[in-house]
């Protein structure tokens, strides 16, 4: 069984990834701390890497959409919309088709 990274690095940036115990939501990310924390508890093992997922879209969003006057491109509750969706499937795409995880991950 894989284990948890305790880092993520999302282009320059390496993020710090923490479980915890208690927190209002299932996951959040700091782009200002460059952590990502998890729920451990009162998840399963696959909602878990839903929840990853969906933080590290969270970070790549705030690495990547930053105007320079610090405001982001999309308003937070568009930006979540957009993660919500999109992390079980790609969760899904990827663990389904670990074929396209080689290709995408290969170096050459």
């Amino acid at each position: 069984m894989a284990k948890l990274p305790n880092v993520i690095h999302i282009g320059p940036v390496t993020y710090d990834v923490k479980l915890v115990r208690k927190l209002d939501v299932l996951g959040e990310t700091d782009c200002d701390n460059s952590e990502i924390t998890i729920l451990r508890t009162g998840q399963s093992r696959s909602s878990k890497r839903v929840t990853l997922l969906h933080e590290i879209l969270h970070a790549v969003i705030g690495e990547s959409a930053v105007r320079p006057d610090g405001h982001h491109k999309l308003p937070y509750v568009q930006e979540e919309a957009l993660v919500s969706a999109l992390a079980p499937w790609l969760t899904a795409v990827l663990r389904d088709n670990p074929a396209v995880v080689a290709y995408l991950t290969a170096d050459q």
